[in-house]
């Protein structure tokens, strides 16, 4: 969460700070929760919830017919889900800076 922290800022310092808000704004609507997606592994991983989550839906449906991997992927998926939420989190706050530079 920290490197996740520190990785937002670098983004933000060149944003003013009208532009800092609608990215922090941004941010807390679209930033899912590795934790949550944890979660969502641990439980529902055979199902493919974690993966619909955080937005991977070609993966999802891949866990989601196979039944995770007839739960061989599904239980790799516990130790993989967090790093993947983290960057997808990293995705996002990529585009959305993006999208308020091309604004100005």
């Amino acid at each position: 969460m920290d490197a996740e922290i520190t990785q937002f800022a670098t983004l933000k310092k060149d944003l003013t700070n009208e532009e800092r808000m609608q990215f922090d704004m941004q941010m807390a609507n679209q930033r899912k929760n590795p934790t949550t997606a944890i979660l969502l592994s641990i439980f529902l991983g055979g199902l493919g919830v974690d993966r619909f989550y955080i937005g991977d839906t070609g993966l999802g449906i891949g866990k989601l017919l196979t039944l995770g991997g007839i739960w061989v992927w599904a239980i790799i998926d516990w130790f993989l889900i967090k790093k993947a939420t983290m960057r997808r989190n990293m995705e996002t706050a990529q585009a959305i800076h993006d999208s308020l530079l091309q604004l100005r």
